[in-house]
This record gives structure tokens, C-alpha cells and sequence, in this order.
């Protein structure tokens, strides 16, 4: 009879042996996993080693886009053409507003192209759209863009990848 007490016991101590098993092979599994892969803790302790870092220099402009700034500078000499940049470095806050709650809603977004006078004023902003911005999150993002610019009185000018603008045409809806 005690034989058969033992038994439920003998299964419930296997049973916990078998968990903790489970458990320390997961744990060590997670370990050898994060060895394997570079951890980016060790650049936040103000120590950079150059060959160790994981950045690579991208290209700024696609080759559509370069076609475009090279037509540009073409076709509007005496101005200043600026690319990729972030609508918060050409938007300001107007008084009264919370400055942090209005970047937020822009601080992700840029032009492809500012066009400046040789005074540095902005006279237009360019945008290139590929396929892309036919997916409405894109729509609703373009939307937003071309509301914020237009808010603070800058032309936005939207050409299509497929139907890029003549020297003649960059002239006539930049400059008019």
C-alpha cells in the first residue's frame, strides 16, 4: 500500500525535473542566442570603437531623384536646391502652441526637394512620388505634408516618377 502512495509522488518529481529541464534549456538557448548577435549596449557607454560600429554610408538620393536635382539646378540657376529635408527644419511653431505636440506630428516627415532663393527663402518644396504613395497610408501622409506646408504659406509641387518634369515645366510651376 505505501508502494502505491509513492508512485504519484515518484511522477510529480519527474514531472518538476522534466520542467526545470525545459526551463534551463530555454534559458541557456536565449543566452547563446544573444551571443551570437551584437549587442548595441556596449556603444551606449560612450566607448566607439570604428570597426565594430554597424553603419554603412546609404545613397541620399535615388537615381530618379538625382535626374530631378540635376534638371532642377538646370533650369533654376541663381537658386539653392536642397535635398532630403525634415519639415522641421523649414517649419516653425506659431506662438501660442505647444512647440513639442506640433513637431511630433511632423518630426518624421520630409521633402524630397526645398528650392531657395539666393537669399535662402523657400520658394517651393518637391516632392517625387514613386508607386508608393498610391497605398493610402501614403495618401493620408502626403495629405498631412501638404496640409502643414501649405498651413505655412510654401508651394508643395508633386511630380510623378513616370512623368518627370521638363526644364520649361520646372520653371513655369516653380518660379510662377
Amino acid at each position: 500500500m505505501q508502494d502505491l502512495m509513492q508512485i504519484p509522488m515518484i511522477k510529480n518529481v519527474i514531472m518538476l525535473m522534466i520542467v526545470i529541464g525545459v526551463i534551463s534549456g530555454i534559458i541557456e538557448g536565449m543566452k547563446d542566442q544573444k551571443k551570437k548577435r551584437p549587442s548595441s549596449s556596449k556603444y551606449s557607454k560612450n566607448r566607439y570603437d570604428e570597426d565594430d560600429l554597424p553603419y554603412y554610408a546609404r545613397q541620399l538620393m535615388s537615381e530618379p531623384e538625382v535626374a530631378l536635382y540635376n534638371s532642377l539646378c538646370r533650369a533654376l540657376p541663381g537658386h539653392h536646391i536642397f535635398t532630403q529635408v525634415q519639415l522641421s527644419r523649414i517649419l516653425g511653431v506659431k506662438d501660442g502652441y505647444s512647440e513639442y505636440e506640433w513637431f511630433n506630428k511632423i518630426n518624421r516627415m520630409s521633402v524630397d526637394f526645398v528650392v531657395c532663393d539666393g537669399r535662402s527663402n523657400i520658394v517651393a518644396c518637391i516632392e517625387l512620388d514613386d508607386r508608393s504613395h498610391q497605398r493610402e497610408s501614403r495618401k493620408k501622409a502626403d495629405a498631412k505634408k501638404d496640409l502643414s506646408l501649405s498651413s505655412a504659406g510654401i508651394t508643395i509641387i508633386r511630380w510623378n516618377v513616370r512623368q518627370m518634369p521638363t526644364e520649361r515645366e520646372i520653371v513655369r510651376r516653380v518660379l510662377s
